[in-house]
This record gives structure tokens, sequence and C-alpha cells, in this order.
């Protein structure tokens, strides 16, 4: 009996000591954009540096920042489009490797155009969306859901909407894609994700 009950509490005290969460492995996630005096620059503070860590910023190479930053944003009043920025931490003191450097963006959001596999007929209305690195190289990918609009117009068919008089048997999509609009993969969901279903 007391075999089994110093094993159960050897197995809890292992459990809580490897209960770490997992998380992904993100880059830096630097974005610059065309601001009213200048270029904001934000970045992503990683969760081991959230203590005893400052950054620098560097525009073209050289760095603007006269004392590490605290924060994770900066404005660059003599920033322009034409430049190009990077974040480097300084860790207790010791300034690491910057970031990758990225060109800021000419207004205050992206614009993405989602090209889809040229064997699908049917018109696809963006829907659900949420973002991870699914191919690990620390970089957030969007995973979008589209409506099939075909489909929900000629209320859900049994077999699929019809293009042209074809069955297409195209359903809802799910697709992953890379920041700048490039599909990784995508799945015909199937006739299931609709609301209604005959």
């Amino acid at each position: 009996m007391k075999k089994n009950v110093l094993f159960i509490l050897l197995l809890a005290v292992a459990n809580v000591c490897f209960a770490q969460r997992i998380v992904d492995k993100l880059d830096r996630g630097l974005v610059a954009q065309k601001a009213s005096r200048g270029v904001f620059l934000s970045w992503r503070i990683w969760g081991e540096e959230y203590y005893d860590v400052s950054y620098h910023v560097y525009r073209d190479g050289v760095k603007i920042t006269d004392a590490p930053l605290d924060v994770s944003n900066f404005t660059d009043t003599g920033g322009t489009i034409s430049n190009s920025y990077a974040v480097a931490a300084v860790v207790r003191g010791v300034e690491q490797e910057p970031c990758q450097a990225v060109k800021p963006w000419a207004s205050s959001y992206k614009e993405i155009t989602p090209k889809h596999d040229a064997s699908l007929l049917s018109t696809y209305v963006p829907n659900d969306a949420c973002c991870a690195d699914v191919d690990g190289d620390g970089e957030l990918e969007i995973l979008l859901k589209y409506d099939n609009h075909s489909e929900i117009s000629q209320s859900y068919p049994k077999y699929g909407p019809t293009v042209n008089g074809v069955v297409t048997r195209e359903h809802s999509l799910l697709e992953c894609l890379k920041m700048d609009g490039t599909v990784l993969w995508w799945v015909n969901c199937g006739p299931n994700m609709g609301d209604f279903q005959n």
C-alpha cells in the first residue's frame, strides 16, 4: 500500500515538473507602417524575454535608438517607406542579433488577394479565420474558412452546387495561406460544413 501511495505521489510531482505550456517558436514579427509623422514600428516580445530585456531599432542597418527601449513599439519620425527596419533584443545588457529587416507598409493594413486552385469552379466568400505557425518557419500563417457562395445560393443541394450545369461537389474550403497570399494547401470540407443540408 505504501509503495502505491509513493508511486502516485511521484507521478503527481513529475506531472507538475513537466507541465510546461507548448507554444510556437515565432520570429520577432516586426511590422513597420507609414504614419502621419514618420514610420511606426511594432514587434513581438517573446515569452522568455519578459524580464531584463530591452530593444534597439535599426534603420537601413544603422542603430537609431540612443538607449534600449523597454517597450515593443517605436515611431521613427525621420523614416520613410523607402527605408528598411530591424530590431535587436538587448538581454541583460548584451545585444543579440537583429531580426530580419522589413519594409514599411504604405497604409495601416495589408491587403491579401488569395488565389484558389484553378480546378475550383465555384465562388468562395471568406468566413472564419485564425493564425498559427503551421509550417514551423517562425512566421504566422492564416487558416481561413471559405463559404461556397454557389452552394448557399442554390440552397445547399445534396450533391453540391452546379456551375454551368455541372455538379462540382465543391463545398466549404479550409485554406492555409502565407501572409503574402500564397496558398500552402486547401481542403474541401464536404457537405456537412453547411448550416442547412438536404
